[in-house]
């Protein structure tokens, strides 16, 4: 459960009993504040009437209604194996597998200061960043073949007006 609140807009009285609910129920309803969440989507240049529609969609990824599908766990993005693949040349060391570019060894003295390391670690990440968008695209793909949603497709703001273009 998710609850939205907005200090402008909202009661002192609504805000103690979704503390309270949240108290009895040990994290229930996840409070997420508007005026943040309203901001953060600000950059992407949303009309402020849609702002206003969002919701929290898994934990906390705001979605607008009606204009995306946003959903959770898409691409659960490991930084730490883009660390270890910079320490180890490409190679993941938990899996054993040589996968990313090849950008140097830590214990052969391949970067002599931090910023050739971190350039190291960010080459590794973009290398993970690429590769999990194409198989992300790749699985919807593959799951508008296999279970096609026409009713949700049809919820979604000028979709088919997209599709038929």
């Amino acid at each position: 459960m998710n609850a939205r609140y907005n200090k402008e807009k909202n009661s002192e009285a609504y805000l103690k009993r979704l503390c309270e609910v949240n108290l009895m129920t040990t994290a229930t309803p996840s409070l997420h504040s508007d005026t943040a969440v309203m901001a953060s989507l600000e950059e992407f240049r949303y009309d402020p009437r849609d702002l206003r529609n969002w919701s929290a969609t898994g934990c906390v990824e705001p979605t607008l209604s009606g204009k995306h599908i946003g959903h959770t766990n898409c691409m659960m993005m490991n930084m730490v194996a883009a660390l270890e693949m910079a320490l180890n040349n490409g190679r993941h060391p938990l899996m054993n597998w040589s996968v990313g570019p090849e950008t140097g060894v830590i214990e052969q003295g391949s970067f002599a200061t931090f910023d050739e390391f971190y350039d190291a670690f960010t080459k590794q990440f973009k290398f993970l960043i690429d590769n999990s968008v194409e198989l992300n695209n790749m699985l919807g793909k593959a799951h508008a073949y296999i279970r096609p949603t026409p009713l949700l497709s049809a919820l979604i703001e000028d979709r088919w007006r997209k599709a038929l273009t």
